[in-house]
């Protein structure tokens, strides 16, 4: 997902120039954003692009060339990335604010290593590992989602095929989609405690005590 490396570099950037204009335009546009139910913000995408512009088309494709169906992707991925990329934000700024207030990084600043090592090197690293729990918990929403989304765009996926299940009353067909969606959300979530351990080394030692 693009909203995934966009949220965490907006997070970087919004702490490291925290109280500044950049700081409280990026925060706020973010904030805005994860307070919009999705089909709110894909009908509004929707009325926008798609009927007042023309620019996307209002349904989503699931057949065509490659660039046709990316093209008719946008608006419905817009949609659901809006929510998760202003969560995602919150708590990779905060991340970011506790570990450059942090006493190793001024340490490691009292010492002379320029900003951008003292960033990469000491901050990314313990600032981030708090962002991947979430990002494995938002699997479940975006999943979540889709029902609505495909429903909005049309789109023949695995949420609308919940969805009619559910309509028509096929409860195979439910259960089978309610368990993918657990599976992957639970997929996730161990991804996320793996990499929470390898990014945060003293997860690791405390174990091992």
């Amino acid at each position: 997902m693009i909203v995934v490396p966009t949220s965490l570099a907006a997070g970087v950037v919004t702490s490291l120039y925290r109280g500044r204009r950049l700081d409280w335009i990026i925060t706020t546009l973010g904030s805005s954003l994860a307070t919009v139910p999705e089909f709110v913000s894909g009908t509004i995408l929707i009325v926008v692009f798609a009927l007042g512009l023309k620019w996307l088309p209002v349904e989503a494709e699931a057949q065509g060339s490659f660039g046709s169906r990316l093209v008719s992707l946008l608006l419905p991925a817009l949609s659901l990335d809006g929510v998760i990329f202003g969560y995602i934000l919150r708590v990779a700024r905060a991340g970011m604010v506790d570990a450059l207030e942090s006493d190793y990084v001024r340490t490691a600043t009292l010492k002379g290593l320029p900003r951008w090592q003292v960033v990469r090197r000491h901050v990314l690293r313990n600032a981030l590992s708090p962002a991947v729990t979430v990002i494995a918990t938002e699997v479940s929403f975006l999943i979540g989602g889709l029902v609505v989304i495909e429903t909005l765009f049309n789109y023949p996926g695995l949420g609308r095929l919940i969805y009619q299940a559910a309509q028509y009353k096929d409860f195979p067909m439910l259960e089978a989609g309610v368990l993918v969606i657990g599976v992957v959300f639970v997929l996730g979530t161990l991804i996320a405690d793996v990499l929470y351990v390898v990014l945060n080394p003293r997860v690791r030692f405390e174990a091992s005590d």
